[in-house]
């Protein structure tokens, strides 16, 4: 049996994998294609499904491999569905439906050795042509697999090994969480999969730059799970009411949402995908958790011990005094400082205190008032300010009225002394 249970790019030869890279186009007549293989003038087909998969239809690289079936047969059916795989996610991306239908094909070629070959193609059926293959269970020469986004499946890592995001013991891999420092945040949830839970992980999908989500059902019989590939834009007609437990995935793995029992899940992932699945940043995700727990307290007393092993890694600060050294934020204070003492130009303190805060916001550094509204007035400044003095407009700032007005802030506000 081949294991196609961590299939990635690598898998796929050099020259489909430029394939992939520039995706699909659409042909005079209509036909989905893709880009890479489109030819520099087009002929004419019987129709649009002939048209698709001639262009489409390319031999997998098969020359490097080795000529023993044993070893032959899983490294090229490996490379053919890491190929459908990738050009599938491309076409729902460009697309924007799952239409597209990839066929591959299994036979030994007609000499002397008889290796086995392969063919992939895609077309996209219509009501009123013929398939490409009538009957696929009919054809006796080759194998045939027809795949579709919708029915893509996948083992589970307990099962076979290998997507390696949950550990034995049904919490998140340590391993897998160290690939791209991945944190992990629990948030509150019902006692069925929920929209919010669902906007967690397609809008982690979305900022992570995966194009579909894997899911999940788990139970207490590891031996056949499977994933299941689903489009963002159907995830809440196909979520919504599923009950726990449950593991939602991006599809590039960056991410994931462990609903493992009812009224709260833990959300882990790269930084990238948190910034769309925890919109509240690490910190303060963990904080509105600890929150919640105090006032479930009664009804699920465990939430407590949940929350004190995600802790906020920050406390969030009120006055500049309080912030450690160190930190982007105390970077931003001492901007305004210099700023206001004449040490720096308002050019230089624009760009240095807006790049400290898009730092600070990345890593989850948290404030409260009155700081959080004196860096407010502070960033509120700067969107009236032209670093560029050639793009200055009229009404924009200039540094001697920024100095004024940032003094004005410190002045008022109390812990910059």
């Amino acid at each position: 049996m081949t294991d196609l249970s961590d299939l990635t790019d690598g898998d796929i030869p050099p020259f489909f994998r430029e394939v992939v890279e520039r995706g699909w186009s659409v042909t005079p007549s209509g036909g989905r294609v893709l880009a890479d293989l489109c030819p520099e003038t087009f002929s004419t087909y019987a129709d649009r499904i002939a048209e698709e998969t001639t262009i489409n239809g390319r031999g997998m690289t098969d020359y490097d491999l080795p000529a023993a079936p044993h070893e032959r047969t899983p490294l090229l059916v490996r490379r053919c569905l890491a190929y459908v795989w990738a050009c599938l996610r491309k076409a729902h991306a460009h697309f924007g439906d799952t239409q597209v239908t990839a066929y591959v094909s299994l036979s030994f070629a007609d000499t002397e050795e008889a290796l086995l070959t392969s063919n992939v193609t895609f077309c996209t059926p219509l009501p009123d042509v013929r398939p490409y293959i009538p009957d696929v269970e009919a054809v006796t020469d080759a194998a045939i697999a027809e795949v579709t986004m919708e029915r893509q499946a996948i083992p589970n890592e307990t099962h076979s090994g290998q997507l390696g995001i949950l550990s034995s013991l049904g919490d998140y891999e340590p391993a897998w969480l160290a690939i791209g420092h991945k944190r992990v945040v629990p948030v509150p949830a019902g006692s069925r999969v929920d929209d919010a839970l669902v906007q967690r992980i397609t809008r982690g999908c979305r900022t992570g730059g995966a194009d579909a989500l894997l899911v999940m059902v788990l139970g207490s019989e590891t031996v056949g799970r499977t994933w299941r590939l689903i489009a963002p834009d159907v995830a809440a007609s196909e979520l919504v009411g599923v009950s726990s437990p449950l593991l939602l995935a991006s599809s590039d793995q960056q991410g994931a949402v462990l609903f493992s029992r009812p009224g709260y899940a833990l959300v882990a992932g790269t930084a990238e995908f948190l910034k769309g699945a925890v919109p509240e940043g690490v910190d303060g995700g963990r904080a509105r958790f600890g929150r919640y727990a105090r006032a479930a307290a009664k009804r699920w007393p465990e939430f407590k011990d949940i929350s004190q092993s995600f802790p906020p890694r920050h406390i969030a600060w009120a006055r500049a005094r309080e912030i450690p050294a160190g930190t982007n934020a105390a970077r931003q204070v001492k901007m305004m400082q210099a700023f206001a003492a004449g040490s720096i130009s308002g050019a230089d303190f624009a760009r240095e205190w807006l790049d400290a805060r898009r730092a600070s916001q990345n890593d989850g550094e948290r404030l409260r008032d009155p700081l959080l509204a004196a860096f407010d007035q502070i960033f509120s400044l700067l969107e009236d300010y032209s670093i560029d003095p050639a793009l200055k407009d009229p009404g924009d700032l200039s540094d001697e009225e920024l100095v004024d007005a940032v003094r004005e802030v410190m002045e008022r506000t109390d812990g910059f002394g």
